[in-house]
């Protein structure tokens, strides 16, 4: 099994060719109480400023997952993919307000020879509404980044996500936020341990903080503007080496990952912040 921030792969624990069934729950509904940081060194966040963000999984085994469209949920491919590709995906069940969703996802088809193709993405049936519309600061679905470009400069990046607060330790339920910084870029950059080349991969080193067991795919932001009213989305949770001080996301801007979320996109009729002009009611970023 690969090197991944879950301790098992969550799909692969019911065996060959069964779905398993994630329950997520937004993080509005749980961000506020107290609780340890689950970003190693990181602060607890605020719901109101992530309201397009949920959390799926068993206790102790969680991912985190966030919507880009209405109809689209994204996070890590190891999230809901079993042992091996003869394995069914697990699906997700999203309880918002008094209407509960499901997310059928899909994975890349070489996600299984290559792991830094570490995305999913999940078809929302009914369509989610607006996240943070009553509240939050800067309401909408989070905007995935198309310009690659903007990680040239190896910027400091706000990593999230629901892990532990020490290697090996337990993967509690508070949101939590930390930065880290851009060390090596696709397609050289090479998750530690991996046999084969990691063309997807965006290497982090601790700045001061990492990720941890737990915060698989949650959102990696580039903040566009130094109030930070603008973000985008740069990459996903991927892998961790808490010993090493790095982490490791899978970019969503590289020409592979782009061809995913269009293709995608394609097949289920959805338009996509950050990647189509026409996508409605996106959170504030800069194209």
């Amino acid at each position: 099994m690969r090197n991944c921030l879950v301790a098992a792969v969550l799909a692969g624990c019911l065996g060959a060719l069964r779905a398993e069934v994630l329950v997520a729950q937004p993080f509005v509904v749980e961000f506020d109480l107290a609780g340890k940081p689950m970003i190693v060194g990181g602060k607890p966040a605020s719901a109101r400023d992530y309201p397009a963000s949920f959390r799926a999984g068993k206790p102790g085994r969680r991912c985190t997952w966030f919507l880009v469209a209405s109809g689209a949920l994204v996070g890590a491919a190891h999230c809901v993919a079993g042992e091996t590709p003869d394995d069914a995906l697990a699906t997700i069940e999203l309880p918002i307000g008094n209407v509960k969703h499901s997310a059928t996802c899909t994975i890349s088809a070489d996600y299984w020879k290559d792991s830094s193709q570490d995305w999913a993405a999940c078809r929302v049936i009914p369509p989610a509404p607006t996240p943070g519309e009553a509240d939050a600061p800067a309401p909408g679905f989070e905007a995935l980044n198309s310009r690659p470009e903007v990680l040239l400069a190896l910027p400091l990046l706000e990593i999230s996500g629901f892990g532990c607060s020490f290697a090996g330790g337990p993967v509690e339920m508070d949101y939590q936020i930390g930065s880290a910084r851009v060390e090596e870029l696709p397609p050289n950059a090479r998750v530690t341990g991996s046999v084969q080349p990691t063309p997807h991969t965006v290497k982090l080193r601790r700045a001061p903080n990492l990720l941890c067991e737990g915060d698989s795919g949650g959102p990696a932001f580039f903040y566009q503007t130094q109030s930070r009213s603008h973000r985008v989305v740069v990459g996903v949770n991927s892998a961790t080496t808490i010993a090493a001080g790095s982490s490791f996301i899978s970019s969503v801007s590289t020409s592979g990952a782009k061809r995913f979320f269009e293709q995608w996109a394609k097949d289920n009729g959805q338009r996509i912040c950050g990647l189509h002009k026409d996508a409605e009611n996106c959170r504030a970023f800069k194209p």
